[in-house]
């Protein structure tokens, strides 16, 4: 089964769609999300607000997954970073995919944005989240609890925020790769240039995963449970100046 999910966006253009909410991504050198006070780091959130908020002064209740925080769980999609969160469940259907219940809501009723703007593709309600790769996250806001005046009427559960990577000062090249015995071969590369009030980033990687389980134990290769899926991912993200930004994933 192969998969292709793609999302176009020219900033500034939000006032064009046809959602209402905010999509925050704060530019330059914020790439940490964050404000300096008194020399400590102060972690601030953006999701559902007009500008950066410090986690402290929030409304809402917020839980953040930072960059170091996946790393050291050893996820590889957004699934695997929501696993063990408090209050989100997740199930595994054979075909579907992952699905997610968030404080007793299902899947229909939990908003999911990549840097604001909502992900589409759901199937049965849910959005597979195995099928979200982290190459390219650079953190993930987890608003718990209603915000539909906000999001819209699917967001009574909450919204999950996937935040992308803003471009590094430097010339940044990686590279990474996940084998599970269960027969899943992921592998992914980005890139990322700045200069002279510019950005470029470039990113691609494949998922695979053989299946497994099988349904009928006297002829195996007639089916398995868990569908065999193929996926392929790319961003592009380039920035001209610091107020413009086209972005696209595919």
């Amino acid at each position: 089964k192969k998969q292709l999910l793609v999302w176009l966006l020219a900033l500034p253009a939000t006032p064009l769609l046809a959602q209402t909410g905010t999509g925050l991504k704060p530019a330059g050198d914020s790439t940490a999300h964050d404000f300096m006070e008194g020399g400590m780091l102060q972690e601030t959130v953006v999701t559902g607000v007009p500008a950066p908020v410090k986690l402290q002064n929030a409304l809402s209740q917020y839980r953040v997954i930072t960059q170091a925080a996946m790393k050291a769980q050893g996820a590889a999609t957004v699934a695997d970073a929501l696993s063990t969160q408090l209050n989100i469940n997740l199930g595994s259907d054979a075909v579907l995919g992952t699905n997610i219940t968030m404080q007793g809501l299902g899947g229909d009723k939990v908003k999911l944005l990549i840097d604001g703007l909502p992900v589409n593709g759901r199937e049965n309600g849910n959005i597979d989240l195995g099928q979200l790769s982290l190459n390219n996250v650079a953190r993930i806001e987890i608003v718990q609890g209603p915000m539909s005046v906000v999001y819209g009427s699917d967001a009574l559960g909450g919204v999950i925020n996937i935040i992308t990577k803003e471009a590094a000062e430097k010339t940044e090249v990686n590279a990474g790769m996940l084998w599970q015995s269960t027969g899943t071969y992921n592998v992914d590369a980005a890139a990322s240039f700045r200069g002279k009030g510019q950005s470029l980033q470039l990113g691609a990687g494949r998922n695979f995963s053989d299946g497994y389980g099988y349904a009928d134990t006297s002829y195996p290769e007639r089916a398995r449970i868990f569908k065999p899926k193929e996926q392929w991912l790319a961003n592009l993200g380039y920035r001209p100046s610091e107020i413009e930004e086209i972005v696209a994933y595919a």
